[in-house]
């Protein structure tokens, strides 16, 4: 068995995939993998037996995989149980969670909302320990899923938490809790250690000091970490392996060069440290695999074992899995492990050359190439030069922050030095600035829509070669599959231009419109309306409809940038992303009424950013991409937002669509006036549904086959009307909305076309 686990490690992968495509082909396929390994004499009889015993055993050990449901509105119920406290509490943003084990059933998320730090004053909060058993009331719900491609599955994430339902809790009052267990000890000294680095030093260097120390990065800049996950080095701040290093690093020169221990010692000591520090750091996967493989290490060193690096690697993988299945969905735990494989099997190539930064230079490419396919598949970018970024970001993080970070922690404890956090907090701003001027001046990212699994496949086998003949220093043959990845990448880039299909996608943005409209062979991506809600708390418009769902599922999609954006009218739900987009140069011109009221603020905003703006009334005709789109109003200013609306028409797949905007009854009898031939095969209801528009003798004449209707679950506008629903089901309409079937796509051809819903 020694030298072949991966082996068996990879049944897992075969498994789970099973899982994932309900196909049994994938474990067939490694099973035709093995036997011929087997035939060719390459494995051992109990080397195959032991990997079908475990492909067999995962195929039935791994939970069913998440699927979406048909529940478009969470399920609401009172809830009164008991159970046992697994994690304790983790307060932010007025939020306090925890997670319950039910004593006969599954994990509950516990949720209780505060509006002031009064709230938190209670003295039922010291008694949610670790391991406490609890009574409590609240309301049991279903999390939200996802109602959008692209956009983040609340409810997903949970479940590969293993957490089915949430329970959202009125007061403290409400739980009673009594008893703790023996580790509540070490998330009490966690939270201490948190608290006083808080207590000490400014709260930029404390927000860093807890997230490299104690994986505590609750407190960091927004912005900062979502800078950090564009430029692939969001593992800098979550601690792993690197982390991990560092901290041996550390003890081993101040203890053991020091000459404070033994060799023996310093074992002795990093084997009950480390568990110990696993827990303080948080306990994630990937702190967890970082730690215990060591500890392996050092077991397999003090006994003078001969274990291959990638066999204990394996164990370590296979034993998390058996620990707790719910893992393999975890993200971190899947690019930890991917990153350490793809290390270790490169290590001979890595130090081939004696120059550090060549070194550094070699780990950077192997740690992003190697994630590349998952990294496209979870987050759907990738920026090409963030290889050369790492380059320069990860020695500045391993020789100086980190290590410093550990040494401000030490110092907290024995001599307290506030005004040293002030020095890192002057370093440490100029060059995270340089990190934002890199994302605002060289950032071209490379987008992907979803990637077929066999393509995912050839990638690795690809790299795999291309790997093995760097190892051998083949020169000439690692350049060949060099250029067969390069051509992979052009291939996933250029696919949607290629594409004869077409797309248009009524986005479930609540009480809003969003439709973007991809054109076939991405002769164009156009974008009509892009709503949003009003922050009451900020006293602005808020981004979250754009941050949340319209910008994932662009990226998602693999467009960069929008065509032209068309704005039926100025209302928030129709116009409120667009700042925002615009922003993010997400947009090259904007089309609007010729009755639109523009502000000073948005005509400000267009100058500055350089935005095309185009006016246009009844008779014009756009083109764009070549795709003919006709405005057939307003004729006339109606000295209304919603009368002022633009009403579009044009045809994708042969099918014939009306776009309406927020017209009302007198706008839509005026178009029958100057119109009496329109017929539409697909109709976008005007106004959400509202009862002042969508008349019956509207609907008589243009008799559509589709109605589609943009509104919000339970909007305060009891949207879509009643009135509306029955003169639609009257004429036998088929009706698609998103408050019921999320978002709505129509993929067409030339000829034809058919309509999908997002939700079941």
């Amino acid at each position: 068995m020694k030298g072949y686990m991966h082996i068996v490690a990879f049944s897992t992968i075969a498994s789970l995939l099973s899982h994932y495509y309900g196909n049994i082909l994938f474990s067939a396929l490694y099973i035709l993998w093995i036997g011929f390994l087997y035939w060719n004499r390459r494995l051992g009889k109990q080397v195959l037996l032991c990997s079908a015993a475990s492909l067999l055993f995962f195929f039935f050990y791994f939970p069913p995989l998440y699927e979406k449901t048909s529940i478009s509105e969470p399920h609401s119920e009172k809830y009164a149980g008991q159970g046992e406290i697994i994690k304790p509490p983790n307060i932010s943003d007025k939020r306090i969670e925890f997670i319950l084990k039910e004593k006969d059933s599954g994990r509950l998320l516990l949720v209780l909302y505060f509006h002031s730090e009064d709230q938190m004053d209670n003295k039922q909060l010291s008694k949610l320990k670790h391991g406490a058993l609890c009574m409590l009331e609240g309301v049991s719900e279903h999390p939200q899923s996802s109602r959008n491609p692209g956009q983040f599955d609340y409810r997903k994430y949970l479940y590969t938490k293993n957490i089915s339902n949430q329970v959202i809790i009125a007061s403290l009052d409400d739980i009673v809790c009594k008893g703790e267990s023996f580790w509540h000890r070490f998330y009490q000294l966690r939270n201490f250690l948190i608290n006083h680095i808080e207590s000490i030093y400014d709260p930029y260097t404390a927000s860093w000091a807890n997230s490299l120390v104690f994986g505590d990065d609750s407190k960091l800049d927004k912005e900062i970490v979502q800078l950090l996950q564009r430029w692939g080095l969001s593992h800098l701040i979550a601690i792993s392996g690197t982390h991990v290093g560092i901290l041996i690093a550390f003890l081993y020169f101040v203890l053991r060069k020091g000459g404070v221990v033994t060799k023996e010692k310093l074992r002795q000591i990093l084997i009950f440290f480390l568990p110990f520090y696993a827990f303080l750091a948080g306990g994630d996967p990937p702190v967890l695999r970082a730690c215990f493989m060591v500890i392996v290490f050092l077991f397999v060193q003090k006994w003078q074992l001969k274990f291959p690096p990638l066999d204990v690697l394996s164990l370590i993988y296979l034993f998390f899995l058996l620990y707790n299945p719910y893992f393999i969905f975890h993200v971190g735990f899947q690019l930890s492990f991917l990153v350490t494989f793809g290390l270790v099997l490169a290590r001979n190539w890595l130090f081939q050359v004696p120059n550090t930064f060549m070194q550094l230079l070699r780990i950077s490419f192997v740690s992003q190439m190697v994630i590349i396919p998952l990294q496209l598949h979870y987050f759907t970018i990738f920026e090409p030069l963030s290889i050369l970024l790492n380059v320069i970001i990860v020695p500045y993080f391993s020789l100086f922050v980190i290590p410093f970070m550990y040494i401000l922690v030490i110092l907290s404890l024995c001599f307290p030095l506030p005004k040293i956090g002030m020095l890192f907090s002057f370093i440490h701003e100029k060059i995270v600035s340089i990190i934002f001027l890199t994302d605002q001046y060289f950032r071209h990212p490379f987008l992907a829509d979803d990637i077929p699994f066999l393509w995912i496949g050839l990638y690795y086998i690809v790299f795999y070669l291309l790997m093995k003949k760097l190892i051998e220093i083949k020169r000439k043959q690692a350049f060949g599959y060099g250029m067969i990845l390069t051509g992979w990448f052009i291939l996933i880039a250029v696919h949607p231009y290629f594409s004869p299909t077409g797309k248009v996608t009524m986005l479930d943005i609540g009480q809003g419109d969003a439709f973007v409209i991809e054109l076939p062979y991405r002769k164009g991506v156009i974008m009509v309306d892009a709503g949003t809600r009003y922050d009451y708390a900020k006293e602005r418009p808020s981004e979250h409809i754009y941050e949340q769902i319209i910008k994932p599922f662009l990226y998602a999609s693999g467009i960069k940038r929008i065509d032209s954006l068309v704005i039926t009218h100025e209302d928030l739900d129709h116009n409120g992303s667009m700042p925002f987009m615009i922003k993010d140069g997400m947009v090259d011109q904007i089309i609007i009424s010729n009755y639109y009221d523009v502000t000073e603020e948005e005509r400000k905003l267009w100058k500055e950013h350089g935005i095309e703006v185009t006016r246009v009334g009844e008779g014009d005709v756009l083109s764009i991409g070549g795709q003919q789109i006709f405005v057939l109003g307003p004729e006339k200013d109606y000295a209304s937002s919603n009368g002022n609306s633009l009403i579009l028409f044009t045809t994708f797949g042969e099918y014939s669509w009306l776009f309406t905007g927020d017209i009302e009854q007198e706008q839509e009898m005026a178009l029958l006036h100057r119109y009496p031939n329109l017929n539409v095969d697909v109709l976008k209801v005007a106004h959400h549904g509202s009862a002042t528009s969508t008349a019956e003798t509207f609907l008589q004449q243009i008799n559509p086959e589709i109605a589609l209707i943009s509104v919000g679950e339970n909007n305060p506008f009891h949207h879509p009307s009643p009135d509306v629903i029955a003169r639609l089901q009257n004429k036998e309409i088929e009706i698609l909305r998103t408050d019921e079937h999320g978002a709505v796509q129509f993929i067409f051809g030339e000829r034809s076309g058919t309509f999908f819903t997002y939700l079941p």
